[in-house]
This record gives C-alpha cells, structure tokens and sequence, in this order.
C-alpha cells in the first residue's frame, strides 16, 4: 500500500527542489524572525509590567484628566501593547468601563481635587455619553469640580462638555450644536447597472423591518420613515432635555440654534451663555501648574486616566463569594469567536457557561450593545442567556443600540435598563439573496450548468431568481424563525402573544418608548444595572465586579490584532481601486441567509 502511494506521486525535478529549498528557508527564517519577536515583546511587556507597578502614588490636589479622542466602546481589554498602537497609526479605543468607573473612584479619592475633559475629535453614541454625564454629575455632588476644554466642541462633546463647572472655548475654536440626521444609501440603481438584484424576504407583517430595504428600492418607504422620524425626534428630545437640565440655556434656545444651521464662534457661545470663557490652551493649564510661569508645564497637577485606573481606593471590594460578573455583548452577531466589532456567539456562550457555574457569582449584568446580526448566533446565545437567568439573577444593561438579535438575547432577564436614547426592539427576521443573472450572463459571459438529483437542489445559484417553491421554502423557514422570536420575547417578558405582536413587524424604538411599551423595565447605566443585580441578589455593601468573556493572553490578542490589520492592508495593496467594491461585496455577504440585524444602525456612527 505504502510504495502504491509512493509511486503514484509526482517525481521531483531539480528546479522542484529549488522550489522547496527555497520555500523551507523562507519558512524557517520567518518562524525565527517570529520567534524573536516573541521573546522581544515579551520582554517589553514583563518591564512594562514592572514600570506600571512600580508607582501609583497620586498626590493630593490632583487632577483627573481624561482626554476624549478616538472611538468609544463600552469594554476595551487592556492592551498590554499600546505603544505599538501608535506606532502603527491606529486610532485611539476609549473605553466607557474605564471613564465611568474611575470617575465614579475619584469622587471618593481624597486626593482627587476635579476632572479635567480634554476634547479632541471623537466618536461616542448618546447612551455612552449619558453614562459619563450622570458619573460626572455624582463627582459633582461629593463637593469636586469639572473643568472642559476644547478646541473645537461638537454636538457629542457639548453634550458632555455642558456638566462640566468651567467650560472653556478655545479662541482659533468653533462649536457646532446641530441637530440629528440619518442617512442611509438605496443601492437599487447601481446594482441594477451591473446587473445585480437583491431578492428580499421579510417575515410576513415585517412592515417595519427595513434592514433589506436599500437593496431592492430606490427610496425609503413611507414605515421606514415615519419609525426613523420617531426614534431620531425622540433621541433628539432627551438630548436637549438634559443639557437644558445643565442650567445655561433653555431648550428652545438649543432648538433655534440647531435650526440656524448649528455653527457658532467662540464669542457667539459665549454670549448664549454655552460656554463660561474663551482661553487659549496654554492659558487653561498654567491655571493647574504649580508655577504658571513655567513655559513647559512639567509641574501640572494632572494625572491621566492610564494610571488612575490602576491606583487602589480604600473602600473598594466585597466579598469575593458575592461578585457581580459582567458580560459584554458588542458588535455584529455572529457564529464563532468575538473579534473587534464581532459578537461571537461562542465566545459570549463560554463566558456565560463559566458565569452561571461559578459559584463565586451571585448575579450576573449583560451589557448588550448590537444591532443583531445572524438569526443561527442569536437563538445560540439566546438560550445560554435563558440558561443563566434560571441559575442566578440577571440584569441586562443596553447601550447605544440593543436590537434585533441584540434584544433577542435581552428577553429572558430578570430586568432590562436601558437609557431614554438607547435604540432597541426591531423585532424581526430577514434574509436576502442575491441573483447576479445580469451580471454572470449579460456582461460577463459566465453561464452556469447544474445537474441535480432533486428540483431544489440547486438552490442559491447566483445566476437565475428563485423559482416560487424555493421563494415559498425560504418564506416559510423566516416566518418560523420570527415565530420562535415573538415567543421568546413573550415568554421572557411574561407578556401577551397579542401585545409582543403589536411591537414587533420591525418597529424600532427608544429606551424611553420601550420603558413604556414594557420592552424595558426601566432607565439607568451601567453603574444602575450593577445597583439592581444586586439587589436581586440581595447583596448589601460592596460587591467585586468580574469582566467577561476573558481577556485573552495579550501577547496572542496582539499578534492576532496585527494579522488582521496585515491582511486588509494587504487586500488594498493587491486590489487597489477594487477594493472598495470588495469591501462592499463582503459586507453584502454578511447579510445573507436568515438575519435578525437593524442595518439602518451604524456602530462605526452611534447615534
């Protein structure tokens, strides 16, 4: 058998061994190349780990300085790397865990005199920012001051900027107060030039149910608009209702502000009372240095939120046999591990396995923050989240955007809190396939030839439209799904079929709607939902809190998170012009088969 195989494979020729020869070195000279840089990272990250430990004295009057620039994200791992980071260019990961949580430690620090908000051009969703309003608030009430300033303070950053005692403009700066779009781009027309089209198929009464919507028409249907028109409104109206709460200008003023187009000078903020003063930058921090004269200002009172979030407070703690395990849920849903913007139901169902057999956890909060994504991961988590609420007490904290298979996942909690801008609901199934007929045939010449042993089995050929008894099945198999869905969100909601049905076909609504239509129980952050797990727990004092899914080893996390870049920078390289269709293409695919997402929602651009 053995000199069979042998001989049956392909003799080698000399320009073959060169071949391999050459192939071996590259490899072995590649594993060494790795293997050094291995031991070198390692060895960074052993002396930053001394260096970070090594001295987290904060003296007395400081400063908590907390600069806003980058994206934000509800949890971030720490990264053991984030020289490296910069190194390569890449943007800056705010993390609302680590601004919340130190800001809430600094309010009982005695050595923590104020906050000090640095804006710089950032990009946060309205229930995030709500989340660091409300911290900020509470380290205002223990008696400490927040200072602001920026250079150029946006909608986002007002929001925020507006708690803050002393607010301050930069002269060369603008502010812009605007109102609330959303935009979406109809497709229809350039698939239909080369030749593609979109065959949609919603859940029966999925009038409201838009993710398909910009591939098969030209414009936006009169349901799509109208549920738009209502949750922007009324994001819109919670908005100005808290910065008007601030105390320095009304909500009307806001209103005719943002109706004039929203874009004001530094001495135009100042006269409508948005700001307290215009100062250069160098002006604000001679302010907090020992010595204003000192032109370098090496003796500010600062102290960054890097090493904040490492120096101990007394009065933290609890018991270790009374944790609260946390559990973020962010990103696309999808089958497989979590990856950055990625929800993977398989890391998310291993965290929960490991939360609701940890005998040390008495309750459990779920932060989801997700548009949904694929219907198959959904149901995965969902019934691990079912699971879990059976086992221990469980509160779900949503974040800027909790729907479709992101609220499918919420249903079975014991209570949902979510913020009054928080964008949630969309109870619904869709799923899209895409027939490239005119395209293959017409301007490609590519004719495919099936043989099959059954009618349907050819079924998802891109170069023909489905014929009605696949339509009919692929129909069937979404109404099921979306059956199964309305059942969930009944049973753990403890809520009338009739009444769950009312609320689905799509519907997208806000935390404030969902609190009154009993999609949610009621409004709070993060910190809140910790407060009411442990209640349900019946935990008093203090409880340790513990992150999940669990971070990686940070050197692989890294290694990873580079390959990734690697391979997308390669895939431009080699694409050039091409790859923005690419790129385009490879989304499309993302919403094939059987969905349960809210495509009009960005998480690159929260609202």
């Amino acid at each position: 058998m053995l000199s069979t195989t042998f001989a049956n494979f392909p003799c080698s020729s000399k320009p073959k061994a060169n071949a391999i020869m050459k192939t071996f070195f590259q490899a072995y000279l590649g594993s060494l190349v790795a293997g050094i840089t291995l031991f070198f990272l390692g060895f960074l990250l052993i002396l930053a780990s001394g260096m970070g430990s090594k001295d987290n004295f904060i003296p007395s009057g400081s400063i908590l300085k907390i600069d806003l620039s980058g994206v934000m994200q509800d949890h971030v791992p720490n990264n053991a790397f984030p020289f490296m980071d910069e190194l390569l260019g890449r943007s800056t990961v705010l993390s609302m865990e680590d601004i919340i949580f130190n800001i809430e430690k600094a309010g009982r620090d005695p050595q923590i005199e104020g906050i000090y908000l640095n804006f710089d051009f950032f990009t946060a969703g309205t229930p995030q920012l709500r989340e660091i309003r409300q911290a900020l608030e509470a380290f205002k009430e223990s008696g400490k001051t927040v200072y602001a300033f920026g250079q150029v303070i946006d909608r986002q950053a007002y929001y925020l900027a507006s708690t803050a005692d002393s607010l301050i403009l930069s002269p060369v700066g603008v502010m812009e107060w605007t109102g609330i779009a959303s935009s979406q781009p109809y497709l229809k027309g350039v698939l239909d030039k080369i030749g593609v089209e979109i065959q949609l198929i919603r859940g029966r009464d999925n009038a409201y149910k838009s993710a398909g919507e910009p591939f098969i028409a030209t414009e936006m249907s009169d349901s799509n608009r109208a549920q738009i028109s209502s949750y922007i409104n009324s994001v819109w109206n919670e908005i100005i209702k808290d910065v008007a709460g601030d105390g320095r200008v009304s909500e009307q003023t806001l209103n005719d502000i943002a109706a004039t187009g929203g874009l004001l000078f530094p001495a135009d903020a100042l006269d409508l009372g948005l700001i307290d003063a215009i100062a250069h930058e160098d002006e604000v921090l001679a302010f907090f240095a020992e010595d204003p004269s000192n032109p370098d200002f090496d003796n500010l009172n600062f102290v960054s939120l890097g090493k904040y979030k490492n120096t101990i407070v007394p009065s933290e703690g609890g018991s270790l046999h009374e944790r609260i395990a946390v559990v973020y849920a962010e990103g696309d849903v999808s089958i497989g591990k979590s990856s950055s913007g990625v929800m993977g139901a398989e890391t998310i169902i291993e965290a929960l396995r490991e939360v609701r057999t940890n005998d040390d956890i008495a309750a459990v909060v779920l932060r989801v923050n997700s548009p949904g994504g694929l219907s198959l991961a959904g149901d995965a988590m969902w019934r691990e989240v079912q699971l879990t609420a059976e086992a221990k007490p469980l509160v779900v904290s949503m974040g800027n955007v909790a729907a479709s298979a992101g609220y499918l996942i919420s249903a079975p909690a014991d209570y949902i809190m979510v913020q009054p801008q928080t964008i949630t609901g969309s109870i619904g199934v869709f799923a899209m396939f895409p027939i490239a007929e005119g395209l293959l045939h017409d301007k490609l010449g590519v004719n495919f030839e099936t043989v099959a042993t059954h009618e349907m089995a050819g079924m998802g050929v891109p170069d023909r439209p489905l014929t009605e008894a696949e339509y009919a099945l692929l129909q069937n198999n979404v109404d099921v799904i979306y059956n199964r869905f309305r059942d969930a969100v009944a049973s753990g909601r403890d809520m009338d079929r009739a009444a769950v049905d009312k609320l689905a076909k799509g519907r997208v609504w806000t935390g404030v709607q969902a609190i009154e239509n009993g999609l949610a129980d009621g409004e709070g952050g993060l910190v809140d939902a910790i407060e009411k797990a442990k209640e349900l727990a019946g935990i008093e004092g203090p409880a340790r809190r513990s992150t999940y899914p669990q971070v990686q080893d940070p050197l692989t996390e890294w290694l990873n998170s580079m390959q990734a870049t690697s391979k997308v920078e390669t895939l431009k390289a080699e694409m050039g012009p091409l790859y923005p269709l690419y790129n385009q293409w490879s989304e499309l695919q993302k919403m094939m088969g059987f969905q349960q997402r809210l495509v009009d929602y960005s998480m690159h651009q929260p609202l």
